[in-house]
């Protein structure tokens, strides 16, 4: 069921993105799919509260290649609707952005922190220039207990790293409370040294 209605959403967009003159807007067709993309991802009620909290989402179909290994050191916390204070540093975290496809958004994510590397589930990328947002979902587990977080990543590509990057968690799906901070706990994070260097 779930397929149907998805394809209808495309159908329909893409009814929607023709021109008067019979041809489509093909523009328009990608970013009516991408969107589609990123919903499946994050609903748009947590990416609502992680930009509520100073995330910043560069949109956009032409996203850069940011394909490559980063480290963002130290990670600092901007804001938070957990009992967090501002400013508080967290340890150091290794990401790679790897099979990045121009054609679909898609692209994947591994996150190695505290000697525990995760590699997301869905992840879908936006952008446009120098400037991308990645959309991924990693899971967490402790025990029997399990639990879904959306890392959002955005920042400036260059030679060297990734500039101003910001990456923002949300969890979006817990069955483990008291172990997982609650559904709708966020928290938005920038590298402290405002460079995330290529590795």
């Amino acid at each position: 069921m779930k397929r149907i209605v998805f394809f209808s959403i495309i159908l329909f967009g893409c009814a929607a993105a023709c021109k008067k003159d019979g041809t489509v807007d093909e523009d328009q067709v990608k970013a009516q799919l991408l969107d589609s993309k990123i919903t499946q991802v994050i609903p748009k009620q947590f990416v609502d509260s992680l930009v509520k909290y100073g995330f910043e989402v560069h949109q956009g179909v032409q996203p850069p290649d940011i394909t490559g290994s980063y480290l963002v050191s130290p990670p600092v916390l901007e804001r938070s609707n957990l009992n967090d204070q501002p400013g508080r540093q967290f340890s150091d975290n290794a990401i790679r952005f790897f099979n990045q496809n121009a054609e679909d958004f898609s692209i994947e994510l591994e996150s190695l922190q505290n000697d525990k590397r995760r590699t997301s589930v869905r992840t879908v990328i936006s952008g446009a220039g120098d400037r991308f947002t990645v959309y991924g979902i990693l899971l967490s587990e402790q025990g029997d207990k399990k639990s879904e977080f959306a890392y959002l990543y955005s920042g400036t590509i260059e030679e060297g790293g990734i500039r101003n990057l910001k990456y923002g968690l949300v969890n979006i799906d817990n069955d483990g409370d008291g172990v997982f901070f609650k559904v709708g706990g966020c928290r938005v994070i920038y590298d402290g040294d405002g460079i995330s260097e290529r590795q």
